[in-house]
């Protein structure tokens, strides 16, 4: 993986990309020399993954599982900018806290972005990370309720 480094100025309707680099100490010295507000350094993949992915058939699966491996729901993504950005990203959902949860007894649960191509195989990857989740201690079973 390649990584660049942008350095971008403005904001709004006067936002622009200033220059682009190959490490971000050049990027740090660039956008420290610029008289402009609002500088800021963006960081982006080259030739990134997701290009291979989607060629090869594999689509963005959102999958929401409770502790005991149940899936609560799961759901094939557009293949989207904003649904490819944020895969792999798992969380624990602690809906038990939530306001509008909260004394209901709903469950919290693992919520994750998967690659997959199709629906089993996302279910087999979320449950794989819920072992791992489990295991390191991220996800107990006392969140399970409220």
């Amino acid at each position: 993986m390649t990584t660049i480094y942008v350095v971008t100025t403005g904001g709004y309707d006067a936002y622009a990309i200033a220059g682009l680099f190959t490490t971000k100490v050049k990027a740090q010295e660039y956008m420290l020399a610029l008289k402009d507000d609002y500088n800021n350094i963006e960081e982006y993949e080259l030739d990134p993954r997701t290009v291979s992915l989607l060629k090869r058939g594999y689509s963005v699966w959102a999958v929401l599982m409770l502790f005991n491996g149940d899936v609560e729901s799961i759901n094939r993504l557009d293949n989207t900018w904003y649904n490819v950005d944020e895969v792999d990203d798992a969380y624990i959902w602690l809906r038990a806290t939530a306001p509008y949860y909260k004394g209901k007894n709903v469950p919290d649960v693992l919520t994750v972005r998967v690659w997959a191509k199709t629906e089993q195989q996302a279910i087999k990857i979320v449950n794989r990370k819920r072992e791992q989740m489990i295991d390191s201690g991220e996800f107990k079973e006392s969140q399970h309720h409220e």
